[in-house]
């Protein structure tokens, strides 16, 4: 039978799992990818998990993310999560583009899609969620790589990437790292310990929406979000940018850190996408229930891949033709939930774990 999902748990994971299953209440921490159109593939599972799975909960669930993920995790903690996250995928099928837009077209289309996602007034059902806890990261950059002149931010990202290659502190050299937080309970991960200068600022309905579309705004695509409310002024950018897959120490020691994800590599920032090197720290897996699409489901899929944002360069300005694909995979990727509700309810996900490689 083929099977639309890999699980791979750390050893503190699969003893928990392999003991008391896979319960809902022991889920601790939620961290979210950046990726862009690639969320798609995880809509699925999100309806699932806060429209059914986390029903009912009390216990704080403390959500971490960049870019894409914070929107998500957006839609998770609004008083009807399914109709958020459908309102989300409609509207992000849905984007209107020139064929050649700039960061302002992009940043306008996504103010918009925002919009959408978190309707006037829905601020607060965030801010004030019976269970979740966002956390929302940014990253503030300095000198050059706060300019929206490309030739200027281009010249900037590409001493960032050189000192990355070096080493992944070196960037802790150009970016800082911002995290706006609900202020009610403590996140077992916070404060970070690393190398980067972190900035824990509280979340409030001034900031909510500053944040997240900072939190997304990839450098040369989408333009900066300047000087956000509460927190250190400056050029907030991609959060991706320090924090891509999340590989943090996320600090649990009792519970689980379930991570649905859109690939079985976890990359720890955004330009370690091309250093097939740079690898999570072992251990931060320690307590990672990781869920993410098979191979056999990706062959599925049109091009046999998820979506993502390459495939506007591909499809030559045909935006109605990649909405399709981008749909038809959605659509396919909704049996990652289908087939995560079967195992729960035959308490087999113990059976199907793998070790992190």
């Amino acid at each position: 039978m083929k099977s639309s999902l890999v699980l791979r748990a750390g050893p503190g994971a699969r003893e928990l799992i392999e003991t008391d299953g896979l319960r809902s209440q022991d889920v601790k921490v939620m961290p979210g990818a950046a990726g862009g159109p690639k969320w798609l593939a995880l809509a699925g599972l999100d309806r699932f998990l806060f429209g059914h799975w986390f029903a009912g909960r009390t216990d704080p669930l403390h959500t971490i993310g960049s870019s894409i993920a914070t929107w998500r995790f957006t839609a998770a903690a609004q008083h009807d999560p399914v109709a958020a996250i459908n309102r989300f995928e409609e509207a992000y099928l849905c984007q209107p583009y020139s064929p050649k837009p700039d960061a302002a077209e992009i940043s306008r289309a996504c103010v918009s899609l925002l919009d959408t996602l978190l309707p006037a007034g829905h601020e607060q059902q965030v801010l004030e969620h019976a269970f979740l806890r966002p956390h929302i990261i940014t990253a503030l950059c300095t000198g050059a790589a706060a300019s929206e002149s490309p030739r200027q931010l281009k010249a900037a990202l590409a001493r960032i990437a050189l000192s990355n290659v070096r080493a992944r502190h070196g960037l802790a050299q150009h970016v800082q790292r911002v995290i706006f937080h609900t202020q009610r309970d403590h996140a077992p991960f916070l404060p970070f310990r690393d190398s980067f200068t972190t900035h824990e600022v509280g979340l409030q309905q001034a900031n909510l929406r500053p944040a997240l579309m900072a939190s997304a705004s990839i450098p040369l695509v989408m333009e900066g979000v300047r000087d956000i409310p509460g927190a250190p002024a400056g050029m907030h950018r991609d959060g991706g940018l320090i924090d891509y897959h999340m590989d943090l120490n996320f600090r649990v020691d009792q519970g689980l850190v379930l991570f649905p994800h859109f690939s079985t590599r976890i990359v720890p920032g955004w330009l370690d996408k091309f250093l097939p090197w740079r690898k999570p720290q072992t251990h931060h897996l320690d307590r990672v229930l990781l869920i993410a699409p098979s191979d056999e489901l990706l062959a599925r899929l049109p091009d046999g891949k998820i979506p993502d944002r390459r495939d506007f360069a591909r499809c030559n300005g045909d935006l109605d033709a990649l909405y399709r694909h981008w749909r038809r995979a959605t659509l396919e990727c909704r049996r990652m939930a289908d087939e995560l509700e079967d195992l729960l309810a035959r308490d087999q996900i113990a059976s199907r774990l793998e070790a992190f490689p």
